[in-house]
């Protein structure tokens, strides 16, 4: 039997649990859990949010929508979540890939919400929680590992929005 440690290694799974964490306290889901075109068919949407929210899906870690007694979204919240050991709790910028800035940059520009929630795993199981207003300024651009996608399959996914939306 091997032990492992989640704060040297397994960064996605880290971050997996932290979304897990930041979902407890801050409500929303976790989108890898829907998919986009259910939101955007079943909630009222204004159109550039829509269209927004399904380019950037799978960049956006946390989603909530908070509506009123007539099912109209009167708040979306999306949030950035980082999960960072106790160790790198002192580094003054957190990592961002490319993608995701621009996600909450254009989101912002639609009336979006963005906040970030910060998850600072300590060595004894005990972890410190923070959420604040998104703030570009706190990140650094990190486009490496799994985040190196091409810019042909974000063109796909945008290419079936379109088509989604033409029948709606």
């Amino acid at each position: 039997m091997e032990i492992y440690n989640l704060k040297t290694s397994n960064y996605n799974l880290r971050g997996k649990i932290g979304e897990l964490i930041a979902k407890s306290f801050a409500g929303g889901i976790r989108t890898v859990e829907f998919s986009p075109y259910y939101f955007c068919k079943n909630l009222k949407l204004f159109e550039n949010q829509k269209t927004i929210l399904f380019k950037h899906w799978k960049s956006i870690d946390l989603i909530d929508f908070k509506q009123d007694d007539f099912r109209n979204v009167k708040e979306i919240i999306i949030s950035e979540v980082k999960t960072i050991s106790q160790e790198r709790s002192y580094k003054k910028h957190l990592e961002i890939t490319q993608e995701s800035l621009n996600a909450y940059r254009e989101a912002r520009t639609v009336g979006i919400i963005v906040k970030v929630i910060k998850i600072i795993l300590q060595d004894n199981w005990n972890y410190i929680i923070s959420i604040k207003d998104f703030d570009e300024n706190d990140f650094y651009v990190q486009n490496g590992g799994y985040y190196r996608k091409s810019l042909e399959i974000r063109r796909e996914r945008y290419k079936k929005w379109i088509e989604f939306k033409s029948r709606i």
